[in-house]
């Protein structure tokens, strides 16, 4: 069982931020150039998919559907609590179509997130940013696969 507090939790890939407690893409319209370097580059909307499709996971269980994040190799997944709400298991499909069963580890119905694990390594995952580096009136769009990956 998870012992540390869920906060809000932030993705970074690149300059784009993906805030998880709604899958929210951030990419910065105002950049600080001195924060990119040489690994560093603006991605297109087409490069942020690209990036994030294959840590994107839809989720089932036998009262809804929704979808979430992989957050690290070992397979804890960041999705919300309404998802998972009232049951312990869940099916859950990787955009490479590989399905695994996943047990949820703990959730908090204020903030609506949750963590889910499924059995394996080597996961694709997103990356945690920080969220001081975000400024109110930037660009935000969602990522998801609720209805299916398909």
């Amino acid at each position: 069982m998870m012992t540390k507090k869920l906060k809000i939790i932030l993705v970074s890939l690149g300059g784009l931020v993906l805030i998880s407690a709604g899958f929210f893409a951030y990419k910065s319209s105002n950049l600080h150039l001195p924060l990119i370097t040489n690994n560093q580059k603006i991605l297109s909307n087409t490069e942020i998919v690209a990036k994030v499709k294959p840590a994107t996971v839809y989720i089932e269980t036998t009262e809804g559907s929704g979808s979430g994040m992989i957050i690290d190799a070992e397979g804890y997944i960041l999705t919300n609590a309404h998802v998972v709400e009232g049951v312990s298991t869940a099916k859950v499909k990787l955009a490479d179509g590989s399905l695994y069963s996943a047990e949820v580890k703990g959730r908090d119905e204020i903030i609506d997130v949750a963590i889910l694990k499924i059995s394996g390594q080597n996961f694709p995952f997103v990356k945690f940013g920080n969220s001081d580096e975000i400024a109110e009136g930037n660009n935000v769009y969602t990522l998801g696969f609720p209805f299916g990956l398909e």
